[in-house]
């Protein structure tokens, strides 16, 4: 559950790294500092974003894919490669619905989905568009279910 991996981490980022890292003899006291401070303000995001845990917010997302059983794969493929274009294009426009809403902007990519939908990572990402940058730890929902 959320609470159970939330608990698992905070004792992982507290009693773990941050330990480490408080009580480790080579690294002199700037760097300490730096690292103390980067788990500090590390944020974690645990499972989906809000908005992905609701069907309804899904079917608003895909509301406008269009499939059609008497059509060709390929013009199916063509079909949703221009809902894809659609949906990217109003989201650079900021009139797309965006199911990662309350999340950083970086997990809307879908060049960072590796790195957070499917597999568990801490990274730090530096925005050099103006977007936001952080220290995330990200968790998917996959292995927060039993049996893990």
């Amino acid at each position: 559950t959320y609470e159970f991996t939330s608990n698992l981490i905070a004792m992982v980022k507290n009693n773990g790294t941050e330990k480490l890292i408080a009580e480790a003899t080579w690294l002199d006291e700037e760097s300490r500092a730096a690292a103390l401070k980067k788990i500090q303000n590390m944020q974690l995001y645990i499972g989906y974003p809000p908005r992905m845990k609701h069907g309804d917010n899904l079917d608003r997302y895909y509301q406008n894919v269009v499939q059609d059983a008497k059509a060709s794969w390929a013009e199916n493929v063509a079909l949703r490669t221009g809902f894809a274009f659609k949906s990217r294009n109003d989201t650079f426009w900021g009139g797309g619905y965006n199911l990662t809403a309350g999340w950083p902007s970086r997990f809307e990519m879908r060049s960072t989905f590796s790195s957070w939908l499917t597999g568990v990572n801490a990274f730090y990402h530096v925005s050099n568009t103006g977007g936001s940058s952080g220290n995330w730890f990200t968790i998917p929902i996959s292995i927060s279910q039993p049996p893990l």
